[in-house]
């Protein structure tokens, strides 16, 4: 590599932060879910971002307008801009609204909103990110309105994966802090998530966060966050 390579690196890495930074996303966890197949749940639009990371089990995504797309154990799926959709055991059939099934059923000790069936048991940690909307919203809805990070095509100590299992440790034991613990590992977790799928094949060409894979772009945002 060389000194200009690195230079380059650099640059984008700082934009990049200054970004994120400015965006004042905070995160919250929403719920832990348990579900049991058959299951079909409608995520009302959101006023910011939805996360679901898949802890075991699996399920079917549906978006508006895309083709269902299943997730498994390892799986993450970031809606940047708290788009509607739908997880639910199979890739058509029934669903019920989330707000009207999350106020209906009580959680178990650990924490988890039980939904009965007689499939195997599917884990899914579900959390919620509020920003500034005349900030973050415009530069959030140039993204697609779902990123999906596979956990089986990345290695298993990669961050977003480590973060994942830590948040999930965290909220099985519940010690002092963990409230506290629990919101940094969710922040930490947008983060981390937006970097990987930057970082990856998948992400468009169009995207503002592979425009910072540009060397000049990357560098001008840089002299212009400075």
């Amino acid at each position: 590599m060389t000194a200009s390579d690195i230079l380059d690196s650099v640059e984008e890495r700082v934009a990049l932060d200054d970004i994120l930074d400015m965006l004042r996303v905070r995160g919250t966890l929403m719920a832990r879910l348990q579900v049991h197949a058959p299951f079909g749940l409608q995520v009302p639009q959101a006023p910011g971002a939805a996360f679901h990371g898949v802890t075991d089990g699996g399920f079917w995504v549906r978006i508006p307008g895309q083709p269902p797309r299943e997730l498994i154990a390892g799986d993450v799926m970031l809606l940047p801009t708290g788009a509607p959709h739908v997880i639910a055991s199979d890739p058509a059939g029934p669903t019920r609204l989330w707000d009207t099934v999350a106020k209906a059923h009580a959680k178990n000790p650990a924490g988890e909103i039980i939904l009965d069936g007689v499939g195997r048991p599917t884990h899914v940690i579900c959390a919620a990110y509020a920003y500034d909307q005349e900030v973050a919203h415009p530069l959030l809805s140039l993204l697609p309105p779902v990123l999906y990070l596979s956990g089986q095509q990345s290695p298993k100590d990669n961050a977003v994966h480590s973060t994942l299992g830590a948040l999930r440790r965290e909220l099985a034991t519940r010690s002092v802090g963990s409230g506290i613990v629990i919101d940094r590992l969710i922040d930490v977790l947008f983060v981390h998530v937006i970097r990987a799928w930057a970082g990856g094949a998948h992400a468009p060409g169009s995207s503002w966060l592979r425009a910072l894979r540009d060397p000049t772009i990357a560098r001008a945002l840089s002299l212009l966050h400075t």
